[in-house]
């Protein structure tokens, strides 16, 4: 099974989502690397969706407030130790004053924190605030727009991965199609021969398999924009 295939159903990619920003940066590249091989547009859409620090300090007052209310006041402290003054502020204003003076003594009470501890409780920050965009007390429309994620996204993705892959085997049958016959010198004009009628079979049949997964894939993307169809209309998007 491929490693995207368990995340094509409805919620998929939310959850994968979810893995990735819950995962150390090391790990997380590891693990789009990994994505990358199978489908481009997945990985695109996750770095547009991805949380960071700077788009968390963009949300609304009450999905920051519901959020990060929960959380401890030193793992907010930590998560924001090296961020810029401003940053910092456009979140912190949108929080209690309770819990604003919290962080204020635990600014002053932890000393140079480890690169470990604030990549953890920016973690819990992500998960946090994932958790609070998606539970449902959140309108849509306090969601910014690159937050967002359709209902539909899981077969829009596979959609432009399969789209992706029709070009590209289009551009190697175009390749294969294209190659040129080998001049045959007179010294051993017949052993020449040979290898290029034994490549030219191998390229015949690599044409015939990419023509063959062609329209394989040119159904699958019919079905899908059938699909993708009769969900617009459903939703009324």
């Amino acid at each position: 099974m491929s490693s995207l295939e368990r995340y094509k159903k409805k919620g998929g990619f939310l959850q994968l989502l979810s893995l990735v920003e819950s995962s150390e940066p090391a790990k997380a590249e590891r693990f789009l690397q990994l994505i990358q091989q199978e489908g481009e547009p997945w990985v695109a859409m996750i770095l547009k969706k991805r949380l960071t620090l700077e788009k968390v300090s963009r949300l609304p007052e009450r999905v920051i407030s519901e959020a990060l209310e929960v959380l401890p006041a030193n793992v907010l402290a930590v998560a924001y130790w090296k961020e810029p003054e401003e940053v910092r502020q456009q979140v912190f204003q949108k929080l209690s004053p309770v819990l604003k003076k919290k962080i204020e003594n635990a600014f002053r009470d932890i000393h140079d924190p480890r690169p470990g501890d604030i990549i953890s409780c920016q973690i819990r920050i992500f998960q946090s605030v994932r958790q609070t965009l998606h539970n449902g007390s959140i309108p849509q429309n306090l969601i910014p727009e690159d937050l967002r994620i359709p209902n539909d996204i899981e077969d829009q993705l596979t959609l432009a991965t399969l789209s992706q892959k029709l070009k590209t085997n289009a551009s190697s049958r175009s390749s294969v199609t294209n190659s040129s016959t080998p001049s045959l010198g007179k010294t051993g004009a017949a052993d020449e021969r040979g290898d290029y009628e034994k490549e030219n079979r191998e390229l015949k049949m690599r044409l015939s398999v990419l023509e063959q997964e062609n329209e394989h894939l040119k159904k699958i993307i019919s079905e899908l924009n059938q699909k993708l169809a009769l969900i617009k209309k459903a939703t009324g998007s």
